[in-house]
């Protein structure tokens, strides 16, 4: 009350507002951030799963070398995506849908990788 928290907690410049959800948020990543980044040999396969995509979303040189490499090759498995190609209006005019693409990866992976209906 009486403006104490704004005077003790300034609004990040990238923020628009800053309460203490979000305090909590950030210091949450913190914490996340040293669990996914220590290494342990004893800990259960769901971390071991997290660490492995934590690491493979942060490791930038890795990424850089494969470009874009690994979207190429599973483009294909969806049946095309024509606004990659040339031509693709003439090539595949009204037979190419999204929803068709979409479902083809849904059905292919498991996941719902582009739009979560």
């Amino acid at each position: 009350a009486c403006g104490g928290w704004l005077k003790k907690n300034i609004i990040p410049e990238t923020s628009s507002r800053y309460s203490t959800f979000d305090i909590l948020r950030d210091e949450l990543e913190v914490v996340l951030k040293e669990v996914l980044e220590k290494p342990d040999t004893m800990e259960i396969s769901a971390l071991t799963k997290a660490k492995s995509l934590y690491q493979s979303c942060t490791n930038e040189t890795a990424i850089e070398s494969r470009g874009g490499a690994p979207l190429i090759n599973v483009l294909p498995d969806i049946k095309d995506w024509p606004v990659a190609a040339d031509n693709w209006e003439d090539r595949f005019g009204l037979t190419w849908t999204a929803e068709d693409a979409i479902a083809k990866l849904n059905q292919n992976y498991g996941k719902q990788v582009l739009v979560n209906f």
